[in-house]
C-alpha cells in the first residue's frame, strides 16, 4: 500500500546529514515520530531550523495539527504552550521473554532511574556535554 504516510525530512550541510525527522502525515494531521541532530551542530541549532522548514511546509499543506510527539520538551515550547495528553500503551507477550520484558521495564529500569549514583553520573555526563561544546578560544580569553 502507499498512501504517501510517512514524510522524512532532512537538514543536510555540505552532503551531511546534521538533522532528521520523521512523521506520519494522516488526513489533516501530522504526527512527529522521531527527531534528532548531529551533536557537533549543536549550537546552530539544526534541529530547530528544520522544525521551522517543516512547519512552512506543512502551513503549505494546509495540515490543521502538528503533534510534535509525547513529551513535554523544553525545545517545544519555542513554537507553542499548548500541549495535549498522551497515553502510553505497552503490549507484553505472556512468554517468558515477555514477562523478562514487562519486569525490566516496570522493575529494573525504574529501580535504576532513582539510584543516586546513576542520576551522580548523568549529572557528570551533562557537565561534560556542556563543557565539550564550549568555544576554547573564549575559554583561553579567560
Amino acid at each position: 500500500l502507499n498512501h504517501n504516510w510517512l514524510k522524512l525530512w532532512f537538514l543536510k550541510l555540505d552532503g551531511k546529514v546534521i538533522a532528521y525527522e520523521y512523521h506520519i502525515l494522516y488526513g489533516e494531521e501530522d504526527c512527529a515520530l522521531r527527531a534528532d541532530f548531529d551533536e557537533e551542530y549543536r549550537e546552530a541549532q539544526p534541529g530547530s531550523y528544520l522544525d521551522a522548514k517543516i512547519i512552512q511546509q506543512l502551513f503549505e499543506l494546509n495540515v490543521a495539527r502538528y503533534n510534535m510527539g509525547g513529551s513535554d520538551d523544553f525545545y517545544k515550547r519555542n513554537w507553542t504552550k499548548a500541549t495535549i495528553d498522551h497515553q502510553h500503551s505497552f503490549i507484553f507477550r505472556p512468554t517468558l521473554s515477555g514477562k523478562l520484558r514487562y519486569h525490566i521495564e516496570f522493575t529494573l529500569l525504574p529501580a535504576l532511574r532513582k539510584n543516586s549514583i546513576l542520576r551522580s553520573l548523568k549529572d557528570f555526563r551533562q557537565r561534560f556535554v556542556i563543557k565539550s561544546y564550549s568555544d576554547p578560544k573564549k575559554d583561553a580569553d579567560n
